[in-house]
């Protein structure tokens, strides 16, 4: 027993190492090319319009291939999606909001982004949740004068951003029972100067919408 087990810790030879790799490279080389080929799906939401600056931008995907995003219809308009796992299309706007972007899903299918509020002057920006049964949650916290909301995990905890009344930039976490909480960080000896961008403007996501259909995703837990 000794004796074995001596020559099993004695190092390997460069020679043996060689053939051994080259075994191995030669097994994973005479896999089907085939089984390596990505595959890609097209799609469209119905009333996506197909016009300059106009078509589809979809954003995330979760664990059981749900996809969400937004759409330019053909009055440059836009709106939320979500493409089910069997390709089924649901378009969506939260109710009196336009605009809309869909920014992050979660496993369960709930759905995050912001939509244009209008007001006596302009419109301003609401956070909204979408369930998977279509039901809506404004998410907005106290003294936001717009609302950007980026993403959801699995425990329905939401977070983004809002602007205050005073300009001020906030990050925010809203707990799936609907409890808001203000993400600040230590006060700085040097204030920042500007702002944090926001998401693309409707310009750019316009522009966007130009862009080859398959795009990223993610989503979180």
């Amino acid at each position: 027993m000794t004796r074995h087990a001596r020559r099993l810790c004695q190092p390997i030879s460069p020679r043996f190492l060689t053939g051994f790799l080259s075994v191995v490279l030669g097994l994973v080389s005479a896999a089907p090319l085939t089984a390596q080929a990505p595959s890609f799906t097209y799609f469209d939401p119905p009333d996506a319009g197909h016009g300059q600056n106009q078509g589809t931008t979809p954003t995330c995907i979760n664990q059981s291939g749900v996809i969400a995003g937004w759409y330019a219809d053909k009055s440059n308009q836009l709106h939320g999606f979500v493409r089910a796992a069997n390709g089924q299309i649901t378009e969506f706007d939260p109710p009196n909001l336009f605009n809309t972007y869909a920014l992050a899903i979660n496993r369960s299918g709930q759905i995050v982004g912001s939509s244009n509020l209008p007001t006596s002057n302009s419109s301003i920006l609401v956070g909204y949740l979408r369930q998977p049964a279509g039901k809506f949650i404004y998410i907005q916290p106290a003294g936001s004068e717009g609302t950007w909301v980026y993403g959801i995990n699995d425990a329905g905890q939401v977070a983004g951003t809002y602007v205050d009344t005073a300009g001020v930039w906030h990050g925010f976490l809203r707990d799936a029972t609907g409890a808001y909480r203000v993400l600040d960080p230590p006060t700085p000896e040097r204030p920042p100067t500007r702002a944090p961008s926001p998401p693309p403007s409707t310009r750019m996501a316009r522009s966007l919408a130009t862009l080859p259909t398959p795009t990223l995703c993610i989503t979180g837990s």
